[in-house]
């Protein structure tokens, strides 16, 4: 960022206005026309976004066409809920970086720049280990528990009646 400083220069007493130092938000404090430099990141974007985004698609697809020649319906069920908890991490993580840093920044604002940075970095996250603890036992059987019985979980097992 020092260098971009020389080569940029910023207007004095300006403040960021995001989360962190991102790109986005930083050119806006420019004071020079920051078009090659909107240009150049836009490329790296696409190269670093898209490319992997587009290779993940391509190897969904081929486990999708393994997963639909399984013959049993049981074994179908099981490679799809295997499948699909990935799937929509990556999908959601893919889309909002998609949405943040390829589509060119005019097009959408600081806020929106905010809200989807907290999406890819805290609500995936979130939502990843949600997903996968899902696929433990313990907290299968603790869902359960809760959702048909609530008041057992905070007072144990439920005393029989006199």
């Amino acid at each position: 960022m020092r260098r971009c400083h020389r080569v940029i220069g910023f207007l004095l007493h300006n403040e960021i206005d995001h989360f962190f130092c991102d790109f986005s938000p930083l050119l806006k404090l420019a004071c020079y026309d920051t078009y090659l430099f909107e240009m150049v990141a836009l490329f790296f974007s696409f190269a670093l976004t898209l490319v992997p985004f587009l290779l993940t698609t391509v190897s969904y697809n081929y486990i999708l066409e393994a997963i639909l020649k399984v013959p049993s319906t049981a074994g179908l069920q099981k490679a799809i809920s295997t499948c699909s908890s990935p799937l929509i991490v990556v999908t959601m993580l893919y889309g909002t970086l998609i949405k943040m840093y390829v589509v060119p920044a005019a097009n959408h604002s600081l806020d929106l720049n905010k809200i989807l940075s907290v999406f890819y970095i805290i609500v995936t996250l979130m939502v990843s280990s949600f997903i996968y603890s899902l696929r433990s036992r313990e907290i299968q059987e603790t869902l359960k528990r809760m959702i048909y019985d609530p008041d057992a979980l905070f007072w144990g097992d439920p005393k029989p009646s006199n």
